[in-house]
């Protein structure tokens, strides 16, 4: 439902037409979104992007903003960015890694051996699983635990 602009939302617009910097700021609910849209049309078909919180909120924008408006979440354009930057598949950063993808990243090579703390001595293969099963036991844990002590867990 689109209701009318108020006067501060007029305002807006005509400082938005006299190309200088504008900010807004205000609670939620109060008609930021909607404000942004009046800007998008005063704009008469030039580009923009609307950063949204969340999938919800950046769809439905999609639906209320002119089409010369793109919007998407700014975790999306993260994930983008980095997929970009490190040369990662669509779904690489979506995936479950595995212990290949742990070894690729740390250059962890299979038959090498790495040392451990207690003289323990492991393969590159076993080196990357074990980094994986620690990292996925810390994400997992509501400990505030280090990687020593998740480690002997699961050597255990």
């Amino acid at each position: 439902m689109e209701y009318p602009l108020t006067a501060e939302q007029h305002l807006a617009v005509e400082h938005f037409r006299t190309g200088e910097n504008l900010k807004i700021e205000a609670f939620a609910g109060a008609g930021k979104t909607s404000t942004l849209i009046a800007l998008a049309k005063a704009a008469a078909g030039k580009g923009g992007h609307y950063f949204a919180f969340n999938r919800s909120i950046a769809d439905d924008a999609w639906n209320r903003f002119p089409r010369s408006v793109s919007t998407s979440t700014v975790h999306s354009v993260a994930r983008r960015f980095v997929a970009q930057k490190f040369g990662y598949s669509k779904n690489k950063l979506t995936d479950n890694p595995s212990a290949h993808h742990v070894a690729h990243a740390f250059q962890a090579q299979p038959k090498e051996e790495y040392l451990l703390t207690g003289n323990t001595n492991c393969s590159g293969r076993e080196y990357s699983s074990l980094i994986l099963r620690t990292c996925q036991r810390f994400l997992a844990s509501a400990d505030e635990a280090n990687a020593e002590a998740l480690y002997a867990r699961w050597k255990a």
